[in-house]
């Protein structure tokens, strides 16, 4: 098998996981959880006794004698744009995946269910050292496109946030949901002001992926570790238990900061741990938001 089959071979076995995962756990989830921008009046009928007496069409039922309520069709066309962390550290993993991994198994999926409800899907990848952007647009051609972008990646050297939410503002003329999905490793404050920026304009959503190393070290010592990003050895020492409880509140705080400045946006913040049924915990994060919208 050449490396063009071998390559096509991996993207379509992607799609088919992905389309097969949006047919059994996303079904209506996600359509029900981002609401189209407005309704298009499409035509009248009959009222029907249960029918919302505000959706009356006067007009009509003063010309006929009869009640006639107005017809409507949500106008979905929405965009929807994925900022994802392509930074050295995405390559961490201790439960036989790394983030990388899972932030694209997580792009595909969201991406299958965007175009599958007809919507667009774009990509937006930008670290230090590079930028790629995928503008968004319909269609399986187009997912392909996407799939292909995602499992070229090569995570390298460090994040760029903060231009990244700058770069997505300026694309973006219209309302969209955008996903930004990361482990959020990188100070609050180097993105705090183009996240409430883009928050003010769009529907925002972060994800963060998180290892189970970079909550709780195993006592097995002194360690000697890379920064993936910097590539300058830390030495630790886990059997210092000490250092266990500061590293361990370090963590949780770390997370806190994350969660709140997304709060403090109105935007939507998921934590996903690498060590759990994240599938799970996306589906019922979609249930939850969709309950929200309907009340």
């Amino acid at each position: 098998m050449s490396l063009e089959e071998s390559r096509l071979q991996k993207i379509r076995s992607i799609e088919l996981k992905s389309r097969k995962l949006t047919q059994e756990l996303f079904s209506g989830v996600y359509r029900a959880a981002f609401k189209g921008n407005g309704y298009e009046f499409v035509s009248v009928r009959p009222y029907e006794p249960g029918d919302d007496v505000r959706q009356i069409d006067w007009n009509t039922t003063a010309r006929t004698g009869l009640p006639y309520v107005k017809q409507f069709h949500e106008e979905r066309e929405l965009t929807t744009l994925f900022i994802l962390d392509t930074s050295a550290s995405m390559m961490l993993g201790s439960v036989g995946k790394t983030k990388i991994d899972v932030i694209i198994e997580l792009c595909v999926l969201l991406a299958t269910s965007a175009i599958h409800n007809n919507d667009r899907a774009g990509l937006l990848l930008l670290s230090q050292s590079k930028k790629r952007y995928v503008e968004p647009r319909k269609g399986r051609p187009h997912l392909w496109k996407l799939i292909q972008e995602l499992l070229a990646i090569q995570p390298a050297d460090a994040p760029n946030f903060g231009e990244s939410l700058r770069i997505a503002s300026r694309l973006l003329k219209r309302r969209s949901i955008i996903f930004i999905i990361s482990d959020f490793l990188m100070p609050v404050d180097s993105y705090a002001t183009e996240l409430a920026v883009l928050s003010n304009h769009h529907d925002v959503i972060g994800i963060l992926v998180s290892d189970p190393l970079e909550r709780k070290w195993p006592d097995v010592g002194l360690v000697r570790i890379y920064d993936l990003e910097t590539g300058f050895p830390v030495y630790f020492d886990t059997s210092d238990q000490s250092w266990q409880r500061r590293f361990n509140a370090q963590s949780a705080h770390f997370y806190e900061i994350v969660k709140a400045a997304f709060a403090r946006c109105q935007s939507d913040f998921l934590y996903l741990d690498l060590a759990s049924d994240y599938m799970n915990s996306l589906v019922s994060f979609f249930q939850k938001r969709a309950q929200h919208i309907s009340s």
